[in-house]
């Protein structure tokens, strides 16, 4: 999978082995780890990535509304009241093993939401710190990842010339006017997000006039023109 390949649900479930209906996702069952994240207006979270995808800050999850009766102003919880970990303190155990003894690190697969059934791939991250900061009235997690310099399913190093983070309006509103195909072909199939003028070359991502989709065969034909 490539960096900005978009993906429907079926996909991503496909990916993960099991129909995911949390962000954070510890041991799926194809053996990784997977984030969902969402920098849309109103998203329940406050997570964030850089402008060139490398670095990610990704908040923890709350306390479940059955276990309390207002979980944005509740700690987000480190354990369950069984007193085993929640994915919150599973990742955190992860998180110290590689920044207190250089064990790892965690590699996560991250994926961005671009509207109701449709994600982005962001990229595989390796999860080097985290903090339990006050955030208003309550703690939260935040989770320190950075682009893996490979991707472990390719064994590739990762190329960030056509893949520099289009914000998620972006997203929305290109899917929205490409209607979800390539603009070459037509195709369904192994779409990404493109920019029309490299970021290396001085292209914007935050225009939607500078990006399209394209499927991988034309997104890999324009790569290679660029070479």
């Amino acid at each position: 999978m490539e960096i900005g390949q978009i993906l429907s649900y079926d996909e991503l479930r496909a990916f993960s082995g099991f129909q995911i209906q949390h962000g954070m996702n510890y041991s799926t069952p194809k053996g990784g780890h997977v984030f969902l994240m969402s920098m849309r207006e109103n998203a329940p979270y406050e997570d964030w990535i850089s402008e060139d995808g490398s670095l990610v800050e990704y908040e923890g999850h709350n306390q479940t509304k059955s276990l309390c009766a207002d979980p944005e102003r509740t700690d987000q919880p480190r354990r369950n009241k069984s007193g085993s970990l929640t994915k919150n303190g599973k990742f955190e155990e992860e998180a110290l093993k590689f920044k207190n003894h250089g064990i790892g690190p965690c590699k996560i697969s991250i994926f961005n939401k671009v509207k109701d059934g449709i994600w982005t791939f962001c990229g595989v991250f390796s999860l080097i710190d985290v903090s339990y900061v006050q955030a208003g009235p309550r703690k939260v997690f935040r989770f320190k990842l950075q682009l893996a310099e490979s991707n472990p399913q390719t064994h590739s190093v990762v190329d960030l010339r056509h893949d520099r983070m289009i914000p998620s309006e972006i997203q929305a509103a290109v899917f929205k006017r490409d209607q979800g195909r390539c603009v070459k072909c037509g195709s369904t199939e192994n779409l990404h997000f493109d920019h029309i003028l490299p970021y290396s070359k001085g292209g914007s991502s935050k225009k939607v006039e500078n990006i399209q989709i394209l499927c991988a065969k034309h997104n890999l034909s324009k790569g290679n023109r660029f070479v």
